[in-house]
């Protein structure tokens, strides 16, 4: 049996990159995360039956809890990255969040015998630090040391719109229309009907957007979130590692 893993926020990313890998495997579990700034974690399961509809049903949903590996990522050297990076919210919350969604991943992938592992990312939402090419490939670096295949399947849609339209196309969104929120372009952090909301993560990106890149540059951010990235990888290992 052939099967895959998915980050799966439940949002038109994941969603559609669920739909185009789902005729490749015959098994996919579909992992949605939670902690403690986020809310509503079971909206992920919005499309869940669209997507069975469609692909019959092959779908394995969990939610994970990930506040105590949030902590340690976050706590890790926290008083250093204070020094080196100052206030840079993208850091502190959004990449030490999705850096633990990635450590619950790899050990669920592991426990599971599952080699492959795909996500939403999109290049144009880059003010996310998963999204970001330079800390894309240190994921990617991450996933196949522990023998782990990863790959973004809608990360060169050209907008969101044509990722919209594919899942209306597949029978899976109601609307060809995608509907955003102009501060940040996303839909993924206030009151989606479909995902999880983070409202600290909504202050995050605009912080990230609005603020850190035109003081610091965008270069100089994105070179931040990649270094950040890094220098968590011991601490990652070291999670991954642990049997519990």
């Amino acid at each position: 049996m052939k099967k895959a893993v998915i980050l799966f926020s439940g949002g038109a990313d994941s969603t559609l990159a669920t739909a185009l890998k789902a005729n490749e495997f015959d098994e996919i579990h579909l992992l949605t995360f939670h902690q403690q700034t986020s809310f509503q974690a079971k909206k992920s399961k919005y499309y869940l039956d669209a997507l069975k509809k469609k692909f019959g049903n092959k779908f394995k949903h969990k939610i994970i809890h990930i506040n105590k590996l949030y902590k340690k990522v976050l706590t890790n050297n926290l008083k250093d990255d204070f020094k080196k990076y100052h206030f840079h919210m993208a850091l502190f919350i959004c990449e030490a969040c999705r850096i633990a969604m990635q450590a619950a991943t790899i050990k669920y992938a592991i426990k599971h015998k599952i080699k492959y592992v795909f996500d939403g990312s999109w290049k144009k939402q880059d003010i996310s630090p998963e999204a970001m090419k330079e800390v894309l490939v240190e994921i990617k670096k991450l996933y196949f040391e522990f023998g782990l295949y990863h790959k973004s399947p809608v990360y060169n849609y050209p907008n969101k719109n044509a990722i919209q339209k594919k899942l209306f196309e597949l029978n899976i969104a109601d609307s060809p229309k995608y509907k955003c929120r102009p501060l940040t372009n996303t839909d993924a952090y206030l009151f989606p009907k479909n995902q999880p909301s983070c409202p600290v993560g909504i202050i995050s990106v605009a912080y990230s957007k609005y603020i850190y890149a035109p003081i610091k540059g965008r270069k100089r951010r994105n070179l931040d979130c990649k270094e950040y990235y890094i220098s968590k990888k011991e601490i990652l290992k070291k999670i991954i590692n642990q049997k519990n």
